[in-house]
């Protein structure tokens, strides 16, 4: 550690320790010969000695920095190898990280947020047009400093890279979890996009004071933590950290155009022009009526809404059905958009953008799930929101798209993994469809069986695998046993002759061999034998030989249940064998 007023490679005065990380210290120091202030950042010896990583990262960091030159940047402007140091002499950021702004103001003004990025995107823009382009690769609150005036500067260079082109991964992994854009920690090179990631990672936790690198480590839609941001910022970050780099914003010109018009990305804003659009056409219309002759024109504005709603259905369906870049999908959804806000009460738009978002790949991303929530809470002249408008005109059709769309949730989002997210949404909109009270008798015993499943299936076993006595859901005591029955219940004819759809029979077949498996242990030791066991997954093999699937990827999901039937038979067996 060096001390205060210790004198570093005969020029460098350390004044003060200014920062501490897991491997470095900073510190505020003066060239008394040139009475200048420049950050001094030691590298811990031992890092240095035990990890190639670390002077690798150095190394790098010197070498990127001293050819740019960019007001949101420091400069480097010595090294220091020598006498049992390491250390990187740069220019003295006078500021703080945001993530102490955070840690003393918490959630950040979205204002505020939406000026910190634009200028974050300057910086992206100014390092991608490097030859070879620069891939920051580590953006946070901690790796932002803020000066007094307003600006920003990225600190810390150490994860930074040059984009090869032809390569098709990074020598390094590197990134802080939470933050870290997918690629980073597989086998795909980092790019551009990867730092998008990392941009609308941090935005979230400046809007929400949620950390994605502290658990749960997600990013969930901003709105759900604070109802008043804006609905367009709430797209533009779930555009930013989508799983796969080709839905992100591909340049951060791009993401910038989006920043600084987003509030004309709002749902209520578009929703605002599209009815003034509407009234427009409607008024337009009926000039025209009382021009022509008897006879001649007899359009009704119920007629030119009914035929503008049912073409815009049209569209954005085959639309979204081929669409293949984002561009194309956001076309596609604004006329969903468009269909809804101009006929909240009809169902065809919702069932035609729920099947097109799922029908595409047996999933749902985060995206996709958050549109949809955006689409179904538009407001109305009548109710709040358009689900109210369409629930109060025709709720059976209301429960009827409210149930499918809960089940899409539960076994289509996330890649269908059924994931603690999914379970949630799944769950909001069972509700409302139970709540309806128009579903039928079969498909209210699904919901409320998903509902269970959805709110207590991790609860009914403690962290040994064994059974619990009393796993709680809300004031209600659910033990595995009704745990097992829930599941006979769910996979039998009676449940499943309702559904139209094998990817979803195909997807609680799974849910439930999954759970059999993990537990088959301590449901017997709760008194549901081995032989009431074998009897389930018995009759799960024969509904899968007797199910016709519509795809190859059904297909193949089928081949690999049957192979996970026997080996739930094959576990079951054997513990049943041996007196476990």
């Amino acid at each position: 550690m060096l001390e205060t007023g210790q004198l570093v490679a005969g020029k460098y005065r350390i004044l003060r320790r200014v920062g501490e990380g897991g491997m470095s210290v900073v510190y505020d120091a003066i060239n008394e010969r040139a009475n200048k202030h420049w950050a001094v950042k030691e590298i811990k010896q031992e890092s240095v000695k035990e990890s190639e990583v670390t002077r690798y990262n150095l190394l790098a960091e010197r070498e990127i920095l001293r050819k740019l030159s960019h007001p949101g940047l420091p400069s480097i402007v010595d090294i220091v190898d020598e006498d049992g140091f390491f250390l990187i002499v740069m220019d003295y950021i006078e500021g703080v990280p945001l993530s102490s702004v955070l840690e003393e103001e918490g959630p950040q003004p979205q204002e505020l947020v939406v000026d910190w990025a634009g200028q974050l995107c300057d910086v992206y823009s100014y390092l991608h047009s490097q030859n070879p382009p620069i891939i920051y690769r580590d953006l946070k609150p901690g790796n932002v400093m803020l000066r007094p005036n307003g600006s920003l500067c990225i600190i810390d260079f150490g994860t930074a890279r040059e984009y090869k082109a032809g390569r098709i991964d990074d020598t390094i992994a590197l990134g802080t979890k939470g933050y870290a854009a997918p690629e980073q920690h597989g086998i795909h090179q980092t790019d551009p996009r990867t730092d998008i990631y990392n941009l609308g990672a941090t935005l979230y936790h400046l809007l929400t004071g949620h950390n994605p690198s502290e658990p749960p480590f997600e990013i969930r839609p901003i709105r759900e933590h604070d109802p008043e941001l804006s609905s367009g910022l709430e797209g533009i970050i779930a555009t930013c950290t989508q799983q796969n780099p080709e839905e992100r914003y591909q340049s951060a010109t791009e993401l910038a155009e989006d920043l600084a018009h987003y509030r004309d990305l709002d749902i209520e804003v578009r929703r605002r022009r599209r009815r003034l659009k509407t009234q427009s056409i409607v008024a337009a219309a009926a000039v025209v009526v009382l021009l022509a002759s008897a006879g001649a024109l007899n359009l009704t504005e119920g007629q030119l809404v009914s035929d503008s709603y049912t073409s815009l259905v049209s569209r954005a369906q085959a639309g979204y059905t081929s669409a293949t870049t984002q561009a194309e999908r956001k076309t596609a959804t604004d006329d969903f958009l468009q269909a809804v806000e101009q006929v909240p009460e009809r169902a065809e738009a919702y069932t035609a953008l729920l099947r097109a978002v799922y029908a595409q790949d047996n999933s749902i991303s985060t995206e996709e799930a958050t549109t949809l929530q955006a689409i179904l809470n538009g407001s109305g002249n009548k109710v709040t929101t358009n689900i109210d408008i369409f629930a109060a005109t025709d709720p059976e059709a209301a429960s009827l798209f409210l149930y499918e769309l809960g089940m899409a949730c539960f076994f289509y989002l996330d890649d269908g993994e059924i994931t603690t997210a999914a379970k949630a949404r799944a769950s909001q909109y069972l509700e409302k469809a139970l709540g309806t009270a128009s579903l039928d008798e079969d498909r209210q015993a699904m919901a409320e069986s998903l509902l269970l499943l959805a709110n207590s299936a991790e609860s009914a076993f403690d962290t040994s695998g064994r059974a619990t006595l009393a796993a709680q859901i809300g004031s209600t005591n659910v033990t595995p046993t009704e745990m097992w029955d829930n599941l006979r219940l769910l996979t039998s004819e009676t449940r499943l002759d309702q559904l139209d759809n094998s990817y979803i029979k195909l997807a609680i077949y799974r849910y439930v061999l999954n759970t059999i498996a993990e537990h088959y242990v301590a449901y017997n030791q709760y008194g549901i034998g081995y032989t009431e066991q074998l009897e389930l997954v018995d009759t799960i093999g024969e509904a899968l030989r007797a199910l016709a699937v519509s795809s190859e990827g059904e297909d193949e999901l089928k081949e690999s249940l049957t192979d996970s039937v026997a080996s739930c038979e094959k576990l079951i067996a054997v513990a049943q064998s041996n007196g476990a």
